[in-house]
């Protein structure tokens, strides 16, 4: 005897209110994030970096400028939306119980985001958004010169702290 496979039920429509409520709980982990880094980029460099370090200056705040811009590129851009399809396209398609939507191959249903992404990555809750097709570049530049600028924060302070010349 073969198993009957009961089906997923699928989760409840989210009001507007609780649609607005994670929309913005989702903002707040992106201003947090910005408030952190924008805070820690200004104690180093209002502090900790001598005032006549123009060119060593000049780099590590390029590198977090370049940090927050991308972030805020990731946050804002489209990470690759897919349309819903109560019928399939193609015969390849198969249904998301979730989503409720007819889905191609690569096309991921995001829980936190509740929408259907091409080429879904992760959710990402430094940025509130999901990483998708739309905004992975986006997200690649964020990830590298942050952890550009950290490295080289890390090595001019501790040659400031160590009292190491230029």
């Amino acid at each position: 005897a073969r198993a009957r496979r009961i089906p997923l039920a699928p989760p409840p429509a989210p009001s507007s209110l609780t649609a607005w409520r994670a929309r913005a709980r989702r903002r707040h982990f992106l201003l947090i994030t910005l408030i952190v880094m924008s805070t820690i980029t200004a104690l180093i460099y209002a502090s900790v970096l001598p005032r006549h370090l123009t060119v060593e200056r000049s780099v590590g705040l390029g590198l977090s400028v370049l940090a927050l811009v991308a972030l805020m590129c990731t946050a804002m851009s489209d990470p690759g939306i897919y349309p819903r399809h109560s019928k399939p396209l193609e015969d390849s398609w198969t249904y998301s119980e979730y989503a409720q939507s007819y889905r191609p191959a690569g096309v991921i249903y995001c829980q936190q985001c509740q929408v259907l992404i091409e080429e879904y990555n992760h959710f990402c809750p430094w940025s509130g958004i999901v990483i998708g097709k739309g905004n992975e570049p986006f997200f690649q530049v964020f990830i590298t010169s942050t952890v550009l600028a950290l490295l080289y924060d890390v090595v001019i302070v501790s040659m400031i702290l160590h009292g190491l010349a230029f």
